[in-house]
């Protein structure tokens, strides 16, 4: 089996002699390629003013082999692209061949190309290249600057630095770092460049273009702002409008008046303030401010409610809670308190009933029908009765009725209560008289004995009348009323007569 050591000393009988490539391959099992220590060695500079790099002192060892620039920085001219940019390396080519025998730093130029990549490293054979860094070379420039050199040292793939090979060599620590700084890149971390773009992007900002000048109801704003359409900005206005306002902004529509409108469409009335303002290509639109109120004052608002106001939010003053429901119209219901108020209505509708022949008339309301009334009897003089009454029958919704041709047809429609009165007169040498008064309104036919709902006792006073009142709002149908004054132990200086019926209409 072939075996081999070394590095021994010579004898006169036993001379070891051992090539430059075994000592090179002696220390390359105990330290990696690369450069020594990084930093500013071996570093590849160029001052912007030619077409030319330097590459600083330092050392590098490769494949046991050393390499060092001593004393100063070496110089390497670039070949300057012509139509299109490429990219060239700075590399440490080691060539073992006996013609060469050397490691020197060359450009190994790549090819022109709108999207041009490094050139390949060459690795076989007797040549074994190390990157120290790539250089953009741009068309039609002699110039080569910083800016476009990319520094490969630490990239272990193509140059690295010298390490143990005992030791954790730089490619895991290089991939642990780049995964680091990746992690870091997607916290948000971006470049100055992307900062500032986003900060002059207007479109995601919201710039405020100052305080306007007014001349009545147009406002104008003198701005540098490029402000396009569908975006918005603040300004501060600085005085209020009397109607419709517009605005001119210098960088818009140049600087024509547009209108500003509040959602919907209408026109806004401006007070003095700040305002964001959203530009739609026609006119600018109000976002979330322009409110108006209207004429409402404190006291026009319940007291447990509140009122916005140009001063701000008041509280209401209008107090419901003691409403009485007898002040209230009978029909009529006021914050859940319903009307119980049947006198004071609206619209007396007066059917009088005279107490002799003479023809009686019907408010215009319900029209014109003439009839006298319907009983009218005189008793004896002494213990006799002197009775006097009126029957009147009523068809609800104004339904006619033929039974009885003095009846009397009349539309209900809307009254709410009838009123009866009857009147009783005596003379003083009658102070024995005896008067009673009914009414009654009834279902029944006028012929059929019936209870009167109200009677009264002997007047005492020489004239007396009685008033009978119902609420007849829920009747439907056919009904009648009576009304009726009755004397007993009368003379001839007494009498009695029905005066009238009022129909009272709610106007529901």
């Amino acid at each position: 089996m072939p075996q081999k050591s070394g590095m021994f000393d010579s004898t006169i009988d036993d001379p070891r002699e051992y090539a430059a490539r075994e000592f090179a391959e002696y220390f390359a099992r105990m330290l990696t390629n690369g450069v020594f220590n990084g930093g500013q060695y071996l570093q590849v500079t160029a001052t912007g003013t030619n077409s030319y790099v330097s590459i600083s002192p330092g050392a590098a060892w490769i494949k046991g082999y050393a390499y060092s620039v001593y004393d100063e920085a070496i110089a390497l001219p670039v070949t300057p692209a012509t139509t299109l940019d490429r990219i060239d390396r700075i590399v440490l080519r080691l060539d073992t061949s006996t013609p060469v025998r050397s490691i020197k730093a060359i450009v190994l130029q790549g090819v022109p190309n709108a999207n041009p990549v490094p050139p390949a490293l060459v690795r076989s054979g007797d040549i074994y290249d190390l990157s120290l860094a790539q250089v953009r070379v741009v068309a039609n420039s002699i110039i080569v600057t910083q800016a476009k050199i990319t520094d490969e040292r630490m990239n272990s793939a193509v140059c690295g630095l010298v390490n143990s090979l005992i030791q954790v060599d730089t490619t895991t620590f290089q991939q642990q770092w780049d995964l680091f700084m990746a992690s870091l890149e997607s916290q948000g971390f971006v470049t100055a460049t992307a900062f500032n773009a986003h900060k002059a992007d207007n479109a995601k900002h919201i710039p405020h273009l100052g305080t306007t000048t007014n001349a009545g109801n147009v406002y104008s704003i003198t701005t540098a702002e490029v402000i396009a359409t569908n975006q918005k900005f603040t300004t501060k206005i600085n005085a209020a409008s009397t109607g419709a306002a517009t605005l001119k902004v210098s960088s818009i529509a140049s600087g024509a008046a547009k209108s500003i409108q509040k959602v919907g469409g209408t026109s806004a009335t401006l007070k003095i303030g700040v305002y964001t303002l959203f530009w739609d290509g026609t006119s600018f639109q109000l976002l979330g401010e322009g409110g108006e109120y209207g004429t409402a004052s404190a006291n026009d608002v319940r007291k447990e409610k509140t009122l916005g106001t140009d001063s701000g939010v008041v509280q209401g003053g209008l107090d419901l809670s003691a409403l009485i429901p007898s002040n209230i119209r009978n029909g009529v219901t006021i914050d859940g308190v319903a009307g119980a108020l049947l006198s004071g209505i609206e619209k007396p509708l007066i059917l009088m009933l005279p107490g002799s022949s003479t023809v009686g008339s019907l408010h215009p309301a319900f029209g014109t029908i003439d009839f006298t009334p319907i009983v009218q009897s005189v008793g004896s003089v002494g213990n006799s009765y002197f009775t006097k009454a009126a029957y009147v029958r009523l068809i609800a919704q104004g339904v006619g009725f033929s039974s009885f041709a003095t009846d009397v047809s009349i539309n209900l429609t809307n009254v709410d209560v009838i009123s009866v009165r009857a009147a009783a007169y005596r003379t003083a040498g009658d102070a024995g008289a005896r008067v009673w008064f009914g009414a009654t309104i009834g279902k029944d036919d006028r012929n059929t004995s019936y209870t009167a709902i109200t009677t009264t006792s002997t007047p005492t006073v020489t004239e007396e009348y009685r008033t009978y009142q119902f609420n007849v709002s829920a009747l439907s149908g056919m009904f009648y009323i009576k009304a009726e004054a009755v004397c007993g132990n009368v003379n001839s200086n007494t009498y009695v007569d029905v005066a009238e019926i009022i129909l009272y209409q709610n106007n529901k």
